[in-house]
């Protein structure tokens, strides 16, 4: 795996998709061979769209893609599938964001017209404007984790001091 890993990373980060993904511009090639390879969730079961692997694979694939600094939201993706898979909830095909949300802060889930409505401000978000999901733990009649898709909540794009995605 760790080869598979360095020689594909190799291949994938060039000077100019990083370059460009530094200016804004989504590298959708350089994930869709990250997701089609199976190593954009290594550790979940095939039957959650995962490669089937263990956590182990994971951090294998973790470090090799830190190593060649590849700029895709695979550790973000990685926890976010893993925390809808453990929670009994289909995961999505894309990446993910995640939103990280400090006790206290966490979104309120209210029942709504058969479903759920989440209300709240999540901070810092790995990711948010750019991935078709985002995966979130709010406060429910439990701690819920919550599957959101871009388009279905108010996103305020920010960066931190290293220009990576941290949206509101």
């Amino acid at each position: 795996l760790r080869d598979s890993c360095e020689r594909l990373f190799a291949d994938l980060a060039t000077r100019d998709a990083i370059e460009a993904a530094e200016r804004g511009i989504w590298p959708e090639t350089m994930w869709r061979a990250v997701e089609e390879s199976g190593l954009a969730r290594p550790q979940l079961p095939e039957s959650k769209a995962g490669a089937g692997g263990s956590w182990n694979d994971a951090h294998t694939v973790l470090f090799a893609a830190g190593r060649h600094a590849l700029p895709l939201p695979i550790a973000e993706t990685m926890i976010g599938a893993w925390l809808l898979a453990r929670a009994g909830l289909d995961v999505p095909q894309g990446p993910l964001a995640l939103a990280a949300v400090r006790e206290g802060e966490r979104p309120r889930a209210t029942r709504s017209n058969g479903g759920w409505r989440l209300d709240g401000i999540a901070k810092g978000v790995w990711w948010g404007d750019l991935a078709p999901h985002c995966v979130a733990v709010a406060q429910g009649e439990s701690a819920m984790v919550m599957l959101i898709a871009r388009d279905q909540a108010a996103l305020t794009p920010e960066s931190n001091l290293g220009g990576e995605p941290r949206d509101t």
